[in-house]
């Protein structure tokens, strides 16, 4: 069995004080993109390390990370480098997108960038933010060498798994009853993907709150709401929505998934997958 700790759109100076307790008994944890505010970080060096990921994450829980679209407002090639630092191993960020195949639990885990997936949402989206021209050139050739590739690799992964258990992580969600507008991009090729390969979860960030719908045979799982939450209203998909700070902590079996919700006053069981 693993505990995972889902936790996107954290990257603030002030989290809840509960979620220190809150990951004391979990093996690892999924950081959903957003992981800097607002403008990522400017290199390996930057001060918002200390501030922000040392402050409120254990040093030995091993942390799988995904971009969001504020990273990439700052050096997205400096959180890659954060994985071979010698200070600091347990940041794990080997590649724009990646894997990781449990077997003890029968789950294979997929990380993706989601800006890289749907570039018209996310230009709109960094030049609204007032983008520099500097990194705006970064994204730019990052499209050019990863887009196609991060599909194509995707896709064969998910077809060529095993495992009992598939999911996704991505920082954008593909059904939601938040604020933001969903991008088509990455609700198409997400929705191919679990249409034809049977994909259990995706997990995402990006609204600031917590909510948990179901579409093509696949859970939707949306963990932004530790700080400066959004509201958020149900839609024919929603399952449980709330607003109030916390996260999603999944319980992982080889027979069942068991999906919690964590705010401040504990945790509660919110749905079991029998497989």
């Amino acid at each position: 069995m693993k505990r995972i700790a889902c936790v996107g759109d954290w990257g603030y100076e002030e989290l809840p004080t509960f979620l220190h307790d809150a990951l004391k008994n979990v093996d690892c944890l999924f950081l959903l993109g957003d992981n800097f505010y607002p403008s990522g970080v400017t290199s390996v060096d930057d001060d918002q390390w200390e501030k922000k990921l040392k402050q409120f994450f254990p040093i030995e829980k091993r942390k799988y990370v995904v971009l969001g679209n504020h990273d990439y407002l700052g050096d997205v090639y400096a959180q890659i480098l954060y994985s071979f630092s010698k200070t600091y191993f347990s940041w794990y960020f080997p590649h724009f997108y990646y894997d990781e195949i449990d077997q003890e639990n029968d789950a294979h885990y997929f990380f993706i960038d989601t800006a890289l997936l749907s570039p018209q949402y996310t230009l709109r989206l960094l030049h609204a933010c007032n983008i520099d021209p500097h990194h705006l050139q970064i994204y730019y050739f990052l499209l050019d060498h990863f887009a196609t590739r991060q599909r194509e690799w995707i896709e064969q992964k998910v077809k060529q798994s095993n495992s009992k258990w598939k999911m996704i992580m991505g920082h954008y969600p593909v059904v939601s009853g938040g604020k933001h507008q969903i991008s088509e991009e990455v609700y198409g090729f997400i929705k191919y993907l679990c249409e034809t390969n049977s994909i259990d979860y995706y997990i995402s960030g990006h609204e600031h709150n917590i909510q948990h719908l179901q579409k093509f045979n696949t859970h939707f799982l949306i963990t932004g709401g530790l700080a400066h939450t959004y509201p958020v209203k149900e839609i024919a998909e929603t399952h449980f929505c709330t607003s109030d700070a916390g996260f999603v902590e999944l319980e992982v079996h080889k027979e069942k998934v068991l999906t919690y919700v964590v705010q401040e006053h504990g945790k509660f069981l919110l749905h079991v997958n029998h497989k």
